[in-house]
């Protein structure tokens, strides 16, 4: 298991529960409650090492969420981790 503490990962994971609760919408909610079962799957699978199956998550979401929980994995992990395990390269200013 990974030694880090995912803080940004979980901030993403708090902000969706807080757009779930806010949202009136019931269409609105199932996407994003959809998107946020992912994130906390993307985080599961990093902690406990499963960076593939991470992965095979992060490739089959649609772009802006995928590009919220890879650059919330960057800011936790670094964005070498990132390069090396799902293969996006982000500049370390754009972070």
């Amino acid at each position: 298991m990974t030694k880090y503490q995912p803080n940004n990962i979980n901030q993403l994971i708090n902000d969706y529960r807080i757009n779930i609760e806010a949202e009136t919408d019931a269409e609105m909610i199932k996407a994003y409650n959809e998107d946020r079962d992912n994130f906390l799957t993307v985080r599961n699978f990093i902690e406990f090492d499963l960076k593939s199956e991470a992965k095979k998550v992060i490739n089959n979401m649609d772009t802006c969420v995928r590009e919220m929980i890879i650059v919330a994995i960057a800011k936790d992990y670094g964005t070498k981790f990132v390069a090396d395990n799902f293969g996006y390269n982000i500049k370390s200013w754009a972070i």
